[in-house]
């Protein structure tokens, strides 16, 4: 804690002194609270017009096809070893077919994590999971924490911490929270907001994960907490090693606000530790005020 206090406090030191009216964090909570305002809810909504268009009038009752011309087709079997079953021939089937680097939420059977970092100490994720002389690869799980810090540019500065656990196939668990924290006067403002969800790996392919996931959004400032839901997509690509492209969508609702977040990060990992730079935007949108929490971030993540 005393590390956390003295980076805070030479932070705050290089960051310009704003007034209270010019408060960025307290426009933020501002947005997300609305004020207090209640924000009358409008229910004088139409309820009668449930005109229910009558007269269906096409009831034709013509379905009278018989079905007489039925052509039976045989279906496709596949072609299995004595005593092997369907999920290991469908492996086998996929890793003859040049596909088999390709998997996600469709073809989870197609790929397993490879080993570290992900896949066989080369660059990339996934590895098929039959090699090349038909044995499965034995499944993983996998992890990744990461920490960063940045400047916002309306006048704030901001540490991050992430943890991200990946399960053997499509699925993933993971969490996020910034501490934006701004000089006011002779005292330091601050605020959280965090994400913490579950994500499906749509595509996991060895050089690229595309995860699409559900999150519970979470607000912190000096009056309490608000919770509310968000959903993301986040996509990272390995082109060649040591090289890390990530980017990430965020988009949420908590209390009177929407919360955005988009960011695109340049990594270089070697030897399972990544040091990357990017720029990060967060955006508080409210009918009260719209807040931008953007600005250069710089970082290191590891993966385990």
């Amino acid at each position: 804690m005393r590390l956390v206090y003295g980076l805070l406090a030479v932070l705050c030191a290089c960051a310009p002194v704003r007034s209270a009216s010019a408060q960025v964090l307290g426009s933020a909570s501002a947005a997300v609270r609305g004020s207090g305002q209640s924000g009358g809810s409008s229910s004088g909504r139409s309820s009668g017009g449930s005109s229910s268009g009558g007269s269906s009038g096409g009831s034709s009752g013509g379905s009278s096809s018989s079905g007489a011309g039925c052509s039976t087709r045989r279906r496709p079997t596949l072609k299995c070893r004595p005593g092997q079953s369907q999920v290991e021939c469908l492996r086998e089937r996929w890793a003859e077919s040049g596909l088999a680097d390709l998997g996600g939420v469709f073809f989870f059977w197609a790929t397993v994590l490879g080993e570290y970092p992900y896949a066989d100490g080369s660059g990339g994720y996934a590895v098929p999971a039959v090699d090349d002389e038909g044995q499965e690869r034995e499944a993983r799980i996998a992890g990744r924490l990461s920490l960063d810090g940045g400047y916002v540019l309306a006048g704030a500065g901001r540490l991050g911490a992430a943890a991200r656990v990946q399960l053997p196939f499509f699925v993933d668990f993971s969490t996020r929270y910034s501490l934006y924290f701004e000089p006011v006067d002779d005292t330091v403002d601050a605020l959280l907001i965090g994400r913490s969800g579950i994500d499906a790996r749509i595509l996991d392919a060895n050089g690229a994960q595309l995860r699409l996931g559900v999150e519970l959004l979470h607000f912190h400032d000096a009056q309490g907490s608000v919770l509310g839901p968000s959903l993301g997509l986040a996509l990272e690509v390995f082109p060649f090693a040591p090289v890390v492209l990530s980017a990430q969508a965020r988009f949420g609702i908590v209390g009177e606000a929407a919360v955005v977040l988009a960011e695109v990060r340049l990594g270089f990992l070697v030897d399972g530790t990544e040091l990357f730079v990017g720029y990060r935007y967060e955006g508080v949108l409210g009918e009260v005020a719209s807040v931008d929490l953007g600005g250069p971030t710089l970082g290191v993540r590891q993966w385990l």
